[in-house]
């Protein structure tokens, strides 16, 4: 991480017509934690969710790509003000761009884990007698 010199100080960003940095690295890694953690709890949610439910197969996995894609766009629409070059950077280059498939899917292989094991645990233990 690059040193920042201290405001006031002579070379400090802003001062003498200088760039001010647009992205801080410590919003950037809370922003980044904030995400992870809705996300990761609400794939983990619905796997408890699928499991009570009793879906099976494919259809716990279709609810997993469709509790995926909503939590995305609630993410994008709500968190990031329908503005998310401005929250998310690597959003701003071209080049850089995971696209729209692959910011709808983002975070799902992390996830998959979870929402599995909460999907199995729910399904024993409501529909074990079944």
């Amino acid at each position: 991480m690059a040193a920042v010199a201290a405001p006031g100080a002579p070379g400090a960003p802003g001062q003498d017509g200088g760039p001010v940095p647009d992205i801080y690295p410590e919003n950037l890694a809370y922003n980044a934690k904030q995400i992870y953690f809705l996300r990761s709890t609400a794939l983990s949610l619905a796997g408890a969710s699928a499991g009570v439910l009793g879906l099976r197969n494919l259809s716990g996995f279709y609810f997993f790509a469709l509790t995926l894609l909503l939590t995305n766009a609630l993410l994008l629409a709500y968190n990031a003000r329908a503005q998310p070059k401005r929250y998310i950077p690597h959003l701003g280059p071209e080049d850089a761009r995971p696209g729209v498939v692959g910011l709808a899917l983002q975070g799902g292989q992390e996830n998959l884990f979870s929402y599995v094991l909460w999907w199995t645990f729910w399904y024993g233990i409501v529909h074990v007698y079944d």
